[in-house]
């Protein structure tokens, strides 16, 4: 009983400090996302984003899975780090090397010779990443999400002060490029001065090959889910140029950036907690259905509103030069719930050491996206957005189900777990759009309206989600407050 409350009460804290640093990283990620878009042109992104999409290619290669494998074994010792430290510092220095061999066939291939210095830069990612798995993966065997959260905040305030200052002075898409850069060397240096850890000089091949057997089934599937997330972004920039493709990504990240970032809070904690718990079904049901309940709690009111306010978050916040970004932040704003929830049950199979299940999952997932994509792309981007999110709901429905059944969990209880978010979000959305619609005969400016409808839906969903479900809002008081058991205990 005290080991499991122990672990509780390791969770509640690190889902604390997790909360509070990601809601700090929030605020200073949007304050800057909304500068750089209205001082970047959307050239700028679209070339940005095709590095991304190449160099996060490679990045599903780099650890091989040995971080997570490293979080996720039960029992590992000092050699199983050093081995793990050398071992990823000779496969990122030849993926660095790779990048660069690649460059120019990449510029051809997209008829920008700009990407040829852009990628030769961001390139060295793969060796700083590299240094950076070992101390990172301590921390988080710890829980010590408080170290964690002042390394990762530190470094986001001062690259994202260097992006800013880099875009007024002109320097365009290099402002991307070298914020990337700057942040990874300071998280480097800040992880290795707060672990203090140091490798050895010996290097036991024995040891890395036994953090292999986990790491490359999980890398697979990350590599796999990489190709998922990102063969709209190739698709679109091959065929349709890079203008469309920063509408695309502006519209992306607009849905998915601010779920991935709340969510955030619970996913990073998710995988070293039910790694430590991998054996017990009972607790990985009560936790995925405690986490799925929040989830939607959060989310579903937030695509709802992205959805309905479109038409003004848009130009009001990021400018008129992303209006016709429109249409498709509307018709894909319900995918992030689908993709937070997924990326939820993924994290806890891979906790559960179910890698397996995962790579063949993704295998067939990413396949039959990029087929239909390759299908519909030359009708334009609100064909690829239909495609995308309507594939995210089969996927996210298919794998649910694979999940619940291996923990022996119906239907029925999800359902009991979205029917008070639903109905909330319902009555907000119903809401919303009255006071949108007299707001709007009345000549009201689109700030004005995005206001008063942000607030008002705020306090309607509050209002209802508490009047609903007052045990909810108790549980969640409970998990950032423990007294001496919770709901995994």
């Amino acid at each position: 009983m005290t080991e499991k409350l122990n672990l509780y009460q390791q969770a509640a804290t690190a889902t604390r400090w997790s909360g509070l640093f990601s809601l700090l990283e929030q605020g200073v990620a949007f304050a800057t996302s909304i500068t750089l878009l209205r001082l970047l042109s959307p050239s700028d992104y679209g070339i940005y984003a095709i590095v991304l999409a190449v160099t996060g290619f490679f990045r599903m290669f780099q650890d091989a899975g040995i971080g997570a494998s490293l979080i996720q074994r039960e029992h590992v010792d000092r050699e199983h780090f050093s081995a793990a430290f050398w071992g990823m510092l000779i496969l990122g220095g030849a993926l660095c090397l790779l990048m660069a061999l690649l460059t120019v066939p990449v510029a051809r291939f997209y008829g920008d010779n700009r990407l040829i210095s852009i990628l030769l830069f961001v390139s060295l990612l793969f060796v700083i990443n590299a240094l950076t798995v070992v101390p990172r993966s301590l921390i988080f065997r710890d829980l010590n999400f408080k170290a964690l959260g002042i390394v990762t905040f530190s470094a986001l305030v001062i690259s994202s002060t260097v992006m800013i200052v880099m875009a007024l002075n002109g320097y365009g898409v290099w402002s991307l490029a070298v914020g990337a850069v700057a942040q990874a060397v300071l998280a480097l240096v800040f992880y290795c001065v707060k672990t203090k850890w140091l490798p050895s000089c010996t290097f036991h091949y024995a040891k890395l090959k036994d953090l292999l057997g986990f790491g490359l089934q999980l890398s697979g599937s990350k590599f796999m889910a990489y190709g998922r997330k990102n063969a709209d972004y190739l698709i679109i920039g091959r065929i349709l140029g890079p203008v469309l493709l920063g509408y695309y990504t502006f519209v992306y990240k607009l849905i998915t950036e601010p779920v991935n970032r709340i969510c955030g809070v619970l996913f990073k904690v998710v995988f070293p907690v039910f790694a430590r718990a991998q054996n017990e079904t009972d607790k990985l049901k009560k936790g995925y259905l405690l986490s799925s309940k929040y989830i939607m709690a959060i989310v579903m009111p937030l695509s709802i509103g992205i959805a309905l306010m479109a038409q003004e978050i848009v130009p009001v916040i990021f400018g008129e030069k992303w209006i016709p970004a429109i249409p498709l932040v509307q018709i894909m704003a319900v995918m992030g719930l689908f993709e937070v929830l997924q990326d939820l049950i993924v994290s806890i199979l891979n906790a559960k050491g179910d890698t397996r299940f995962v790579l063949r999952f993704t295998v067939v997932q990413t396949c039959l996206l990029v087929s239909a994509i390759l299908i519909v792309v030359k009708q334009g981007i609100l064909a690829v957005g239909v495609v995308v999110m309507f594939m995210s709901l089969a996927s996210f429905i298919y794998l649910q189900s694979a999940f619940l059944s291996k923990v022996n969990t119906p239907w029925r209880l999800m359902g009991i777990n979205a029917w008070t978010p639903a109905v909330s979000a319902a009555i907000m959305a119903f809401c919303v759009f009255g006071i949108k619609t007299a707001l709007i005969a009345h000549a009201f400016s689109p700030a004005v309206v995005l206001a008063a409808c942000v607030s008002a839906g705020v306090c309607v969903y509050c209002a209802v989600l508490y009047m609903a479900d007052r045990k909810m809002i108790k549980e969640g008081w409970r998990i950032f407050f423990p007294k001496k058991s919770g709901p995994l205990s």
